[in-house]
């Protein structure tokens, strides 16, 4: 009965490894590229809609923090929304 207990848990441990291996690599990668879309709005609460420079920024803290990265865009706006791939 115990042999059998220990073939079923070395079974189990088999089969769990690999499992475990893939997430921790999955966690460890960190993304290149971030998706973000927004939606921007004039003075007057009117969409927009123009070619504008938008600055994305990165920073390591929520306030106070220092900025780990930026970028400035020249961002397409249709009827106020827009959509970038930074890092790319």
């Amino acid at each position: 009965m115990r042999r059998k207990m220990n073939l079923n848990v070395l079974i189990l441990l088999a089969l769990a490894l690999p499992l475990a291996v893939s997430f921790s690599a999955e966690a460890a990668t960190i993304p290149q590229r971030v998706s973000v879309q927004g939606i921007l709005k004039n003075a007057s609460g009117q969409p927009v809609d123009a070619t504008v420079p938008i600055e994305f920024l990165f920073y390591e803290a929520a306030t106070a923090g220092t900025v780990l990265w930026q970028d400035t865009l020249s961002v397409t706006v249709i009827k106020g929304r827009y959509g970038v791939i930074l890092g790319s």
